[in-house]
């Protein structure tokens, strides 16, 4: 029989100290999210929904309030519950998430769904989330994303002008082109003050066979914080017959990008560039069943740029905005073939 040296005995001991420290590790963080310690995320991960909304942003709300966390200072996430992730809440979270990447995070998502889990994965999140990297073939991760802090692209976005020129007529493309980079444009010119040090966007697309979703995120002021700065009087004569100013300082955020979306002079005052929020809207009304939605602060605006506008406002508010055009690609080739 092998005599066993002191090296391999020494291996063992570490190995078997290893697991016990893994497995301690493991039954403690079990433990903590036991304890009521976690954020618990509803089967809906959306902000336009109250119980959900409440539940995301009080989760960006400590995260943020953990800028400069101690050794200790964990957060828990549960997202066992949820079933459904929706783009405008799931790409925001993680704008937030990637913003102050110094907080830690514990985290887990159910053992019966990958969605959550392939989505951080798919956003390259998961490890700092604690969560398993894993794969699907789920819709919701066919999202192609990139972000900066200036109007230059570069490389991140060359794959996104690859689908867009791929899936896209070429009009299409040009609308979706110039759409982007105004919508980028304005987040740099009126979200952030000059002073901020972080002036972060996110741009994140998914194109399908019939239709096309964008979603722009920033971090900023928000619209209905930075309308009041834009109102001078020559404006409010061009607004009065469209809404009701004499309680203009009175109005909830949802009627301020009410207000906001009928600007339509571009960042760079030349008409035949691209609006971004306008120039969307403008496609609105001449594509059927279009959607753009904008969620910033505590109010939530949707329109199809025809007869449908929806306003809603909630207790708890983001921070900078969040737009979310929908546009159905059939829809658009039939308008576009209708006016040639």
């Amino acid at each position: 029989m092998k005599k066993l040296t002191k090296n391999w005995l020494l291996k063992q001991t570490i190995a078997t100290q290893r697991d016990l420290y893994t497995k301690s590790r493991k039954e403690n963080i079990k433990n903590e999210f036991k304890k009521n310690k976690s954020i618990i995320f509803e089967p809906f991960f959306s902000l336009g929904e109250k119980h959900c909304r409440s539940k995301i942003l009080k989760a960006t709300k400590q995260i943020q309030n953990r800028q400069t966390p101690r050794t200790d200072d964990v957060l828990y996430l549960d997202f066992s519950k949820v079933e459904t992730l929706y783009a405008p809440a799931t790409i925001y979270f993680s704008h937030i998430i990637e913003r102050y990447k110094k907080v830690k995070i514990h985290s887990r998502a159910s053992s019966k769904s990958s969605i959550v889990r392939a989505m951080m994965t798919k956003l390259g999140l998961h490890s700092h989330l604690g969560l398993a990297e894993s794969y699907s073939n789920h819709e919701m991760t066919n999202w192609h994303t990139f972000q900066g802090t200036d109007l230059t692209f570069g490389k991140d976005y060359d794959e996104i002008e690859n689908i867009l020129s791929e899936k896209l007529e070429y009009d299409t493309f040009l609308i979706v082109n110039d759409a982007i980079s105004e919508a980028v444009s304005n987040v740099l010119n009126h979200a952030y003050d000059k002073n901020y040090r972080y002036l972060g966007w996110k741009v994140s697309l998914k194109v399908s066979s019939d239709c096309l979703s964008l979603v722009i995120t920033d971090l900023g002021k928000s619209i209905p914080a930075t309308v009041p700065d834009k109102i001078d009087d020559h404006m409010k004569n061009r607004l009065k017959n469209l809404f009701d100013l004499n309680n203009f300082f009175g109005m909830d955020d949802a009627q301020l990008i009410d207000v906001a979306s009928v600007f339509r002079r571009t960042s760079t005052n030349e008409k035949h560039r691209g609006k971004g929020f306008g120039d969307m809207l403008e496609v609105c009304k001449t594509v059927k069943n279009s959607t753009l939605m904008v969620y910033s602060r505590r109010g939530i605006w949707a329109s199809d740029g025809q007869k449908f506008k929806k306003m809603i406002n909630f207790k708890d508010q983001i921070n900078g905005t969040i737009i979310f055009w929908k546009l159905p690609l059939v829809s658009l080739s039939s308008s576009q073939e209708h006016e040639l």
